[in-house]
């Protein structure tokens, strides 16, 4: 008998089967893999172009580039380099118009110097359109940078592929700095696929114009290896001067749908973006009701001669020959300037007028970052370091200490710097300057700063001080420096001889006693803390672990064989403190003349100190004639009251 098995199938899995069976019925094969997508067959470049007023042939009837360089805060002469200019067809007449333009407006004249055309082979035919765009381009660009050179490139045509192959060209040329595209289409798919056409291996930066159909993204202007430049409308008061510049509803801008984010938009935080490329990057007049003067003589719509023509093509060779004036015309510039508090020095920020999205405060989809207002967009850096010297000073109360502080500018600007301080001690410091305008490799960048020791101050009490520069321009760039400011301990600088040493110290921490005052000595062995109840009488040992009293001064017998320092050598001389009362310290005779009388001028031997002598530990002393001659290079002890400052000599 036979027997059936019966398969149960998913009903997603029948309904695949059907569908592929459904294909193979309609279509007669299966459905292969998709291949990539290139651009559109339709994709043709259109130069973003737009005029006002028809040609004249008797004189311009736009703006000057007087009028332009005023707006935007340009030179009249510079550039450096070669400018490409990227377009497709031929233009017959363009040496010859952009020599009538540089003639009316005080240009440098052509030379084959400054200017080179390069068809790309076969040579393109004429095209009146594009012609018009190639004279908008050279004659603005030189405008602009009149010393640099202008290197025309003419594309075969429009197509993606003989517009690429004439940006290759230009890219590889080594004098190159800069390369202009006036031109762009719809964005695609595949687009980021070709920008590497964008990346020159000599550093040039590419711009391209964002298009004159308001909202919506163009490629190149797209691609993240070039500058996208938008439009905007210049308003012009009775006098000719700048009332305002808006955002120009014709400006093409937007968030690609296929290229992503790059780092610089990434690292500025552009609104809106979501990790995808936002256009356009920089601004510039377009609207052709401010249209700019141009020259052409190859007809355009059956005419020729002077022509006030606008549009997002216009900014496009103007920001190219931007770059060629001071070389630091690039996104990575633009986004960081943009994020300083220096914004307002290098951009106009555009923030009203809309294309459909609204200018707004900072990066918008109409106009970037905004319009120029300088050439050299080198983003600048604030950085300051400060030091004080000397780090350490004391005195007695009511001494005045002063100190200089020196302010060093370590960034690439000049800058004022505001001057503050803080201390823990509340001695009043003052400034003798409380702001200083210090340019890199400045002389005058130092102020002095003052300390009065209060009056009323214990001796060893330090006040803490911290002086802070901070930069005017950016308060978030400061450097500071420290110093102390000390009341003075009576003290003298004492030589310490082999053998028992006695000499007075200050307890200054609560917890101590004699055990460990020095810790590294054994208590009774090494040295031994004593008192003396009167002047000369019989002194008393501190038991070992008896609390010292803070603030209170003891005196302590120590050998000198056993005083160590961290480098391990015997100090040639020692700081001893004097506290109040009568102290007994050794000294050391280096002049072979001195006596006890003449010891310590201007204070009465036997009265105000006294010369003595030990045989031995806490025995019986001898005090020296007033008049004996001390042995030169012989340590001797002296009992010194604490009310005297002396030096010993």
């Amino acid at each position: 008998m036979l027997k059936v098995k019966i398969l149960k199938i998913p009903t997603v899995t029948i309904f695949v089967i059907s569908f592929l069976l459904l294909q193979v019925l309609i279509v007669g094969v299966l459905p292969v893999a998709a291949t990539p997508q290139g651009p559109p067959n339709n994709w043709s470049a259109q130069p973003p172009i737009h005029v006002r007023i028809a040609a004249t042939s008797s004189s311009p009837t736009g703006l000057s580039p007087t009028q332009i360089r005023a707006v935007y805060n340009l030179p009249s002469t510079g550039g450096s380099g070669t400018i490409a200019i990227v377009d497709a067809y031929d233009d017959p007449t363009v040496e010859n118009d952009l020599n009538v333009f540089s003639s009316q407006f005080g240009l440098p004249p052509i030379t084959s110097a400054n200017f080179e055309k390069h068809m790309m082979s076969p040579p393109p035919g004429p095209n009146g359109g594009w012609a018009l765009e190639i004279s908008l381009d050279v004659q603005w660009a030189h405008a602009i940078a009149p010393d640099a050179k202008i290197l025309l490139v003419e594309a075969r045509s429009s197509s993606l592929t003989d517009l690429l192959a004439a940006v290759d060209y230009a890219r590889t040329r080594s004098d190159v700095v800069a390369v202009s595209m006036s031109w762009g289409d719809n964005d695609f798919p595949t687009e980021s696929s070709y920008d590497s056409h964008f990346i020159s291996p000599y550093g040039a930066t590419f711009f391209a114009s964002s298009g004159d159909s308001g909202a919506g993204v163009s490629w190149p202007a797209a691609s993240p290896n070039v500058v996208g430049v938008g439009g905007t409308t210049l308003n012009f008061n009775p006098d000719n001067s700048l009332a305002s510049e808006t955002a120009w509803s014709g400006s093409g801008g937007g968030v690609s749908a296929y290229e992503n984010e790059p780092p610089y938009q990434v690292a500025y935080n552009v609104p809106g973006a979501h990790g995808k490329r936002a256009v356009p990057d920089v601004s510039y007049n377009a609207n052709p009701n401010s249209g700019v003067s141009v020259y052409d003589n190859t007809p355009y719509q059956g005419q020729t001669g002077w022509w006030q023509v606008g549009g997002t093509s216009a900014g496009a060779p103007q920001w190219a020959a931007i770059q060629s004036l001071e070389l630091s015309a690039s996104n990575n510039n633009f986004y960081q300037d943009a994020k300083s508090v220096n914004y307002p020095s290098y951009f106009r920020d555009i923030t009203s007028g809309s294309n459909g999205y609204p200018a707004t405060i900072g990066y918008d989809l109409v106009t970037g970052l905004g319009s120029p207002l300088t050439d050299n967009f080198v983003p600048k850096t604030y950085n300051v370091s400060v030091s004080i010297s000397p780090s350490y000073e004391n005195g007695p109360n009511n001494a005045t200490l002063t100190y200089t502080v020196t302010v060093n500018n370590t960034g690439d600007v000049s800058d004022n710097y505001i001057l503050t301080y803080n201390d823990n001690a509340g001695w009043s410091p003052s400034l003798s300057k409380t702001s200083i305008v210090v340019a890199p490799g400045a002389s005058d960048n130092t102020t002095t700063l003052s300390v009065t020791i209060p009056s009323d101050a214990i001796g060893g009490t330090v006040d803490n001080i911290k002086v802070t520069a901070t930069s005017q321009t950016d308060n978030t760039v400061s450097g500071s420096s420290g110093c102390t400011a000390q009341a003075a301990i009576f003290e003298v600088a004492l030589r310490l001889v082999p053998g028992w040493n006695l000499v007075s110290f200050p307890v200054d921490n609560v917890d101590m006693t004699p055990a460990n005052v020095f810790p590294d000595l054994t208590y009774l062995d090494d040295y031994r803390i004593i008192y003396w109840p009167a002047l000369g009488g019989p002194y008393r040992t501190q038991p070992l672990n008896a609390q010292l009293l803070d603030n209170t001064g003891y005196w302590v017998w120590i050998d000198r064989d056993n005083t160590v320092t961290t480098s391990g050598a015997r100090p040639a001389s020692e700081n001893v403190y004097l506290e109040n009362g009568w102290n007994l310290v050794c000294f050391t005779v280096t002049n072979e003349n001195t006596t006890p009388n003449n010891l310590f001028p201007g204070l009465t031997y036997l009265t105000d100190y006294r010369l003595q002598y030990w045989v031995a530990p806490g025995g019986p002393f001898k005090t020296m004639p007033p008049n004996q001659v001390l042995e030169d290079n012989r340590g001797d002890w002296v009992w010194i009251d604490r009310k005297y400052t002396v030096t010993v000599p």
